[in-house]
């Protein structure tokens, strides 16, 4: 369980940017934050594993785990990613990084759960072919059965919402049987199969 929540928190510190002039060029390269700079608990161990190329694959907001024990994460405005970790002890180098074939992304959640990726994207604007909200909760499988994650289902439209505001995390149930969307607030209420309170609430704002 510590090398597991060690590599979690190796991927999400190497989304924590800091700045680096280089001396021989004007340009500013953008790098994770050096290892010696975060403190860890006692007995565990860091190691960077990936720095995200910010002006290529944007900014990692949401991971989550596959079967085979690699990582899915999502740029705040851009495509899903899978990452190999290397195994523990293994170099930096070694970790693999492919862009998922699926259209879909903006995601400010992920869960592998059910044999599938349950994507929550939270996106502005409405679908010109649908018509439909582009945030909601999607599903996204492999077509062929062979690992390639390219078909993606629309399971719920979600709209309302700004900017992290809206629709965001997918967790699974304590009973493992079924998830939850949490959702943030400006999100409109969605269809509900019932409810055990009266469905009469509303927006507040305390000003």
């Amino acid at each position: 369980m510590k090398s597991k929540l060690a590599l979690l928190l190796v991927l999400l510190c190497a989304t924590a940017f800091a700045r680096e002039k280089k001396a021989d060029a004007e340009k500013v390269e953008v790098v994770a934050t050096p290892v010696d700079r975060i403190r860890m608990p006692k007995d565990f161990k860091i190691e960077l594993l990936y720095s995200v190329p910010k002006d290529i694959e944007g900014s990692w907001v949401s991971m989550c785990v596959d079967p085979k024990g690699r990582l899915i994460v999502s740029d705040q405005y851009g495509s899903l990613y899978r990452v190999t970790p290397p195994a523990l002890g293994g170099k930096a180098g070694e970790t693999k990084v492919e862009k998922i074939p699926a259209d879909i992304g903006s995601a400010q959640g992920l869960l592998w759960a059910f044999d599938a990726l349950y994507v929550c994207v939270n996106k502005g604007g409405k679908d010109k072919a649908t018509g439909l909200s582009n945030s909601g909760l999607f599903r996204v499988t492999s077509s062929k059965n062979d690992d390639t994650l390219d078909k993606v289902e629309r399971l719920r439209s979600l709209e309302g919402g700004g900017g992290e505001h809206g629709p965001h995390a997918v967790l699974l149930s304590p009973d493992g049987k079924s998830i939850y969307v949490v959702c943030g607030n400006q999100t409109k209420l969605t269809e509900l199969a019932g409810s055990r309170v009266p469905r009469i609430w509303s927006e507040d704002h305390l000003l």
